[in-house]
C-alpha cells in the first residue's frame, strides 16, 4: 500500500525495521519497492544492496542497474544497461499491445522514460567531456523537452513522479519549476496530498531529500 501511494519514507523506515525478519523469497518480492523507495529518497547505497535481489534480466534489474551507472558516472556500463532493459521491455510490451493500448500504456510510458534516461546518459557525458556546462543553454532544453513530454503523458502521479526522478539526474526541482508545480496540481487532483506538499516543498528547496542512511545492507541477512 505504501509503495502504490508513493509513501517512500514510511515504506524505508517499514522495509528497514522488518526486513531481519524477512525470508529471502520475502525480500525477493519487496526488493523492487525498496529500490523504488531508495532512488526516490535519492539513497543510492541502499539502491545497491536491493538491485543484488532483483530477478536477473528483468525490465526493473536492467533499469535499476542503468540508473546506478547514470548517477555514479559509468557512462559505458550504463549504454550496455539499457539495451538491455529495452530488450527487457520490447518482450513485455507486444503481448500487452495485442490486449490493447491501455493495458500495454505503463510499458510505454516505462519505454519513454528509459529514452529519457538515456537522454540523460547523453548529456552527463557532454558535461565530463566540457562540451557543455551545467545550467547552460543545452540543459534549459532538455529540461523544456521533457516538460513538454510531460504534459502529453496522461496526468497520473505515479508516471509524473518517476519521469521526475530520472529529470533531476539533470534538472533539480528547482530549475524544473514549472514541471514540479504542474506535477503538484496532478497530485492534488488525485487526491495525493502528501506527494502535492512535498513537490511544492522540494520546488522551494526545503524537502529532504537523501539523509544519511542507517547502517543497511538489504542484500545481506
Amino acid at each position: 500500500c505504501l509503495a502504490a501511494l508513493g509513501e517512500w519514507e514510511e515504506l524505508d523506515c517499514l522495509l528497514k525495521r522488518e526486513w531481519g525478519s524477512l525470508s529471502q523469497q520475502a525480500r525477493t518480492e519487496c526488493a523492487p519497492m525498496g529500490a523504488s523507495s531508495a532512488w526516490q529518497l535519492g539513497n543510492f547505497d541502499d539502491l545497491t544492496g536491493y538491485i543484488g535481489l532483483l530477478q536477473p534480466h528483468t525490465v526493473d534489474d536492467c533499469f535499476f542497474r542503468a540508473l546506478r551507472c547514470v548517477h555514479s558516472g559509468r557512462l559505458d556500463r550504463g549504454e550496455k544497461m539499457l539495451d538491455e532493459v529495452r530488450a527487457a521491455l520490447d518482450a513485455e510490451i507486444t503481448p500487452l499491445l495485442r490486449e490493447g493500448y491501455e493495458r500495454a500504456y505503463p510499458s510505454i510510458v516505462k519505454s519513454q522514460q528509459v529514452a529519457e534516461l538515456e537522454e540523460a546518459l547523453n548529456h552527463r557525458r557532454l558535461l565530463r567531456d566540457g562540451a557543455c556546462a551545467p545550467g547552460g543553454p543545452e540543459e534549459i532544453a532538455l529540461g523544456r523537452m521533457w516538460y513538454d513530454r510531460l504534459r502529453a503523458m496522461q496526468p497520473d502521479a505515479d508516471y509524473w513522479q518517476t519521469s521526475l526522478a530520472i529529470h533531476r539526474l539533470i534538472v533539480g526541482p528547482q530549475l524544473h519549476r514549472a514541471a514540479w508545480l504542474r506535477y503538484a496540481s496532478v497530485c492534488r487532483l488525485q487526491g495525493r496530498h502528501n506527494l502535492c506538499c512535498n513537490a511544492i516543498l522540494e520546488v522551494a528547496g526545503v524537502a529532504k531529500r537523501g539523509s544519511p542512511s542507517v547502517v543497511f545492507s538489504p542484500g545481506k541477512a
